[in-house]
C-alpha cells in the first residue's frame, strides 16, 4: 500500500479552494485521497491548508520575486503547492529540511507536475534563505 502524502493532498485542497472557488468545508469529502490519509494526517492537512488560504495574498507577493516568471504564469498545482511548502517554512516554521523534503518528494510521484522537483527545490530553498526579507517585503 502506498503512503498518500499528506502536503500533495493539501495542494490539491488549496487548489480546490482558491482557484475552483470551493469552500474549504466541502473540499475535503470530495478528495479521495484526503479520506485515505490516517485521522492524525487529515487534522495536519487542514491546519496546513488554512494558512495558505487565509494568507494567500501574502505568501503570493513574497514568493513571486523568488523566480523569473510571474506566479500567475505557474500552473494551478504548482503554485498550490509552492503556498503549501512557503506557509511551512515562512509560517509555520517548520525544519526546513522535511519541509523542502515533503513537498518535493510527491512531485515525482504526481503527473501534473512531476518535472517541477528541482524548480521547488530551488524555490524552497531561497524561502528559507529569504525568510526575513519575505516578512519585511509582504506586510
Amino acid at each position: 500500500m502506498t503512503k498518500i502524502n499528506s502536503r500533495r493532498v493539501v495542494a490539491d485542497i488549496i487548489h480546490e479552494v482558491i482557484e475552483q472557488r470551493k469552500t474549504l468545508d466541502s473540499v475535503p469529502i470530495s478528495i479521495k485521497d484526503f479520506n485515505g490519509l490516517i485521522k492524525s494526517d487529515r487534522g495536519f492537512a487542514l491546519s496546513i491548508a488554512n494558512f495558505p488560504l487565509r494568507q494567500s495574498g501574502r505568501n503570493d507577493i513574497g514568493i513571486t520575486p523568488l523566480f523569473d516568471c510571474p506566479l500567475k504564469a505557474t500552473s494551478l498545482k504548482v503554485r498550490a503547492l509552492l503556498r503549501v511548502g512557503a506557509t511551512q517554512l515562512w509560517i509555520l516554521e517548520h525544519p526546513p529540511h522535511s519541509s523542502v523534503y515533503e513537498t518535493v518528494e510527491p512531485i515525482r510521484k504526481w503527473a501534473v507536475v512531476e518535472r517541477a522537483g528541482g524548480f521547488f527545490n530551488a524555490v524552497l530553498r531561497k524561502i528559507n534563505l529569504n525568510r526575513e526579507t519575505l516578512c519585511a517585503t509582504s506586510t
